[in-house]
């Protein structure tokens, strides 16, 4: 288990399977503290324990190095999956075109903007008058 950096290759040594659990749950968007109770269930320690074991792993360089390949290997995962989309709706589009499909083309080259971020979708929201006058009304007690 490697990967490639700048100045060579670092190596990570075996990590425990609870640190590979806390890694892979950091990766998936948990806190270091969920990330460290789920992977490491311990079952009589507080809160600020948790905290202080779960910023211990985090500053472990093996743990350090094994979240970032992985975070490597899930950039390159959207990355591929955005550009295949892309050129799957660019060929797509060729193809309405040169059949004479104008609204199939039409289509793919709108999906085509709304995956680059072109369109934004506006949302409009009626809160009412009333609500309106509340806030007004709890703005000015503050005065």
């Amino acid at each position: 288990m490697g990967f490639s950096t700048d100045s060579g290759t670092k190596k990570i040594k075996k990590l425990t399977p609870k640190q590979e659990k806390f890694c892979q749950n950091i990766v998936k968007g948990s806190n270091p503290a969920q990330a460290y109770r789920e992977a490491y269930n311990p079952p009589t320690a507080n809160n600020n324990t948790i905290r202080v074991e779960a910023h211990d792993t985090l500053k472990n360089p093996n743990v350090a190095l094994r979240i970032e390949e992985l975070r490597k290997k899930q950039i390159e995962e959207i990355n591929y999956t955005i550009k295949d989309n892309f050129n799957e709706l660019d060929i797509g589009a060729k193809a309405a075109m040169s059949e004479g499909n104008f609204s199939a083309y039409v289509k793919a080259i709108e999906l085509k903007g709304k995956l680059l971020g072109f369109y934004t979708e506006k949302k409009e929201v009626d809160v009412g008058l009333k609500a309106i006058q509340v806030i007004f009304d709890e703005k000015c007690k503050g005065l």
